[in-house]
């Protein structure tokens, strides 16, 4: 006898639907005698796509599968072959064999692809593919695609006349190629700043010019008012002898001479490596009536 059974496979690729298919399901028509397949769609329709019966007049649910590579449902007819109906091309396909084995159950596994694709179906519906190594347009010109470059190293590449990135050595590289590969310049167009945290870069670029002009002036000034700062001088030579940068704590003492004054110094210091691999330094050095204090973080 045969009863009336229901499934419900919870397909996780992409289709060629136009709605977005987010289920299968399985049942059996008392009526025609045969088992229907029905997709269900994210609006709350659903549809009938396939009826047939099986080889053998039966069925296991329990080893049955969808493919979440590439959405087809495997369906096992107790003859020991599938049916299955792909959703991309609305086919469906008896005595299908699947390895040499009679496995007890089967556990599909699942992965998402590195790059998506966009395709248009015999019926002009436009739908995304997984599974290739790039991102082409409607016009078939790719939008991203990735390439090992001969250091190993994965590239992606975003237009055909490629804008270049890739991470290499905890540094993360840009830089633009034309069609055959050789490097080219990167251009912002006039009416965009290019920012940093902010910050535009042309803006700082000329006012940086402009205040390194003006302090090429004021050291020329100030050459002449360090003779009469001997002492300061001396004692910035004399923090300047110990290093205070090793692991744990440390204490350094230094001397400095500048236009026959001496002064000596005496620093503190403190450094250790953290758990994330960050390394910490702080260190506070004091001569005369010139100190220094210090921290710095190592990434």
């Amino acid at each position: 006898m045969k009863n009336i059974l229901c499934v419900t496979l919870l397909l996780l690729s992409t289709s060629a639907f136009t709605q977005e298919l987010t289920n299968y399901g399985v049942l059996y028509n008392n009526t025609t005698l045969e088992n229907e397949i029905w997709v269900l769609y994210d609006d709350g329709t659903d549809e009938r796509v396939a009826s047939f019966a099986f080889n053998s007049g039966y069925w296991a649910p329990g080893n049955s599968f969808t493919d979440q590579d590439s959405g087809i449902l495997w369906l096992k007819d107790s003859d020991g072959t599938y049916v299955t109906f792909n959703p991309a091309t609305d086919t469906l396909t008896k005595s299908v064999p699947l390895g040499t084995q009679s496995y007890q159950s089967l556990f599909p596994t699942a992965y998402i692809d590195e790059t998506i694709q966009t395709v248009t179906d015999t019926a002009g519906n436009v739908s995304t593919q997984v599974g290739t190594n790039q991102i082409i347009d409607s016009d078939g010109d790719t939008m991203i695609s990735t390439e090992t470059n001969a250091d190993g190293d994965e590239e992606i590449h975003i237009g055909e006349n490629s804008l270049v990135t890739v991470e290499t050595d905890g540094v993360q590289q840009l830089w633009a190629e034309d069609a055959s590969g050789n490097a080219i310049d990167i251009n912002v167009k006039e009416g965009t700043n290019l920012l940093i945290n902010g910050t535009n870069v042309a803006s700082s670029i000329a006012s940086n010019s402009n205040a390194i002009g003006m302090l090429d002036s004021r050291m020329d000034s100030l050459e002449n008012l360090v003779q009469g700062y001997s002492e300061g001088l001396a004692s910035s030579i004399a923090m300047s002898q110990f290093d205070l940068g090793q692991d744990g704590f440390s204490v350094g003492v230094g001397m400095g001479r500048y236009q026959n004054v001496t002064e000596t110094a005496i620093g503190f210091g403190y450094g250790r490596e953290l758990a994330n691999g960050r390394r910490i330094n702080f260190r506070m050095s004091s001569a005369s009536d010139s100190s220094g204090l210090g921290f710095s973080m190592t990434f």
